[in-house]
């Protein structure tokens, strides 16, 4: 499985910008990236810069990007699969068809 195409290029030293779910922005430094074959997402050790009194040391954030990977999402149907008025009533009646043997 390979990683996620926009973080590839991350290395040690560089800056991700984190957004937490109270809508609060942190500038994190990447420490050590790892490399887990059995997710589509990143994960990084990273410490806060400058450091925060109400973050951790160092954090291990999960990093999905949805661009790469729609598996979280339920699939579309595309319009052109969808089936007209006409082809559902044939169905209805090859099924009855069928089921009368």
């Amino acid at each position: 499985m390979s990683p996620t195409p926009a973080l590839v290029g991350l290395e040690i030293q560089q800056h991700l910008i984190l957004r937490l779910p109270n809508g609060t922005l942190h500038s994190v430094q990447i420490i050590k990236p790892f490399k887990f074959p059995v997710t589509k997402s990143q994960v990084f050790l990273v410490r806060p810069q400058p450091a925060r009194r109400r973050l951790p040391r160092e954090l291990i954030p999960k990093i999905f990007d949805p661009r790469y990977s729609d598996e979280r999402t339920p699939p579309r149907i595309p319009r052109e699969r969808l089936w007209t008025l006409e082809e559902k009533i044939e169905a209805a009646r090859y099924r009855q068809e069928i089921g009368d043997g």
